[in-house]
């Protein structure tokens, strides 16, 4: 293999999640929808049958709007989505194309941003951001005035080497440092309040992202590998904790089948191609989305599947054709020299059978997520769709974000990104969501 590969594979191994894939299947019995003469605002009472032979409670009702078959098995809750493309079709939102605030300045240093590693949204709409560069964080009131900055580079208390992102939950402002392993928790001044080690679950795994809820609960996700010396693919479990912020570490409650990477030398690198999952914090629990199915599913702290959420679609094979025009698409931004090895790497990789993928998810201040559709390159226009889940797991409808805005947070009634402009300075903004087709 090419030098070029190397330097190749050092960037993506940035870009990309790596966290091994879930997959279930559920026993189910197929129902017609029962027809609800009248519907209320919310919804109509359900038609209930009773599976006896297998100890099956379903039920088909409408929840907001949209049609929805619910079984209750063995104590878990299974919601499906009928009839999604309808759903996907009459109702749709649009992150708006102009901010509402915007937060960046190539001059200002109260507001220059030079490396976003995550945006927390503050009880009082304040807007928080990890500058991944300046190993600071920087706090902006809810119209984007300059409030406090706090960190430096250094090994003692608020001092970080590696910015890892940043969250608000538990009524502290958690701040995680990737390089230093350390978590530390700043007031609503910027103040220290403490500051503790960030230990991986297990003696072999490394930290790898975190995520809390309002009331403190904390979701630790490591990244649990042993790489061949070699070099060569290895397979890369995920590890699932759940504590408290500002507690003890979390205890592990879940393990996550792993998919592969490609190690080259000195360098890791990724060895999937548009597969991923992740493990988010709920109001009630983990939330764990698998990437190459519409399938989602909710544990509780202790790590006992609660829900299982779902809908169809037609499956699109991801044939051979498929992938090499997606490489052939990629290869473009490279230099002649490395697409040789670049499309012998890329079309060895791991890859989801069928479309559509999931490649991104972010929380939603509802207590649901939104869940960013991969998407082929070929296929990409001016905006990309995400979907929009409810806490209860109701597919809502269809998000469309501009490709220029890199969605880090959802808050109530409005989105929290990064954009870039052409001589690469990053700017914080808020943007409105706006409904375009409203149901009903």
């Amino acid at each position: 293999m090419r030098p070029g590969v190397n330097a190749f594979l050092k960037k993506w191994s940035r870009k990309v999640d790596v966290v091994g894939a879930v997959r279930s299947a559920a026993v189910w019995r197929f129902l017609i929808l029962a027809s609800c003469v009248s519907i209320a605002a919310t919804g109509c009472e359900p038609g209930r049958q009773a599976d006896t032979a297998g100890g099956t409670d379903i039920a088909d009702t409408i929840v907001h709007d949209v049609a929805v078959r619910i079984a209750d098995s063995a104590g878990i809750r299974i919601v499906e989505t009928l009839r999604p493309k309808r759903v996907e079709t009459s109702n749709r939102w649009r992150v708006a194309a102009a901010p509402e605030v915007r937060i960046g300045s190539a001059f200002d240093e109260r507001t220059m941003l030079a490396k976003v590693a995550g945006i927390a949204y503050g009880p009082h709409g304040e807007i928080i951001v990890a500058d991944a560069q300046a190993l600071q964080i920087k706090t902006f009131s809810a119209i984007g005035e300059p409030l406090w900055r706090q960190g430096r580079v250094g090994d003692g208390p608020g001092e970080y080497r590696g910015l890892r992102t940043v969250e608000h939950c538990g009524g502290h402002v958690l701040v995680a440092d990737l390089q230093s392993r350390r978590l530390t928790l700043l007031d609503g001044a910027g103040e220290v309040a403490t500051t503790q080690p960030w230990h991986p679950l297990r003696r072999m795994a490394a930290p790898f992202r975190l995520s809390c809820n309002k009331g403190g609960m904390l979701v630790q996700v490591d990244r649990e590998s042993n790489p061949p010396a070699e070099g060569g693919r290895y397979t890369v479990p995920a590890v699932i904790g759940v504590g408290r912020v500002g507690g003890e570490r979390p205890e592990p409650v879940l393990e996550i089948p792993g998919i592969d990477r490609y190690r080259y030398a000195t360098t890791d690198g990724p060895a999937d191609f548009g597969k991923t999952t992740w493990a988010i914090a709920s109001r009630d629990g983990v939330i764990v989305v698998v990437s190459d199915t519409t399938e989602f599913r909710t544990y509780d702290a202790q790590g006992t599947l609660q829900k299982i959420a779902r809908w169809e679609h037609a499956a699109e094979p991801v044939t051979g054709e498929v992938l090499r025009s997606e490489v052939s698409q990629r290869e473009r931004v490279l230099p002649r020299r490395m697409r040789e090895d670049y499309r012998e790497l890329w079309l060895s990789l791991d890859h989801p059978a069928y479309l559509p993928a999931i490649d991104t998810v972010v929380p939603d201040a509802d207590g649901g997520f939104w869940a960013r559709r991969f998407e082929l390159s070929s296929e990409r226009g001016l905006s990309v769709e995400w979907w929009r889940v409810g806490q209860d797991g109701v597919l809502r409808g269809v998000v469309e974000v501009p490709n220029d805005f890199t969605l880090f947070r959802v808050v109530p009634g409005a989105v929290l990104g990064v954009v870039r402009d052409s001589l690469g300075v990053e700017y914080v903004e808020k943007r409105r969501v706006h409904e375009e087709h409203p149901s009903g």
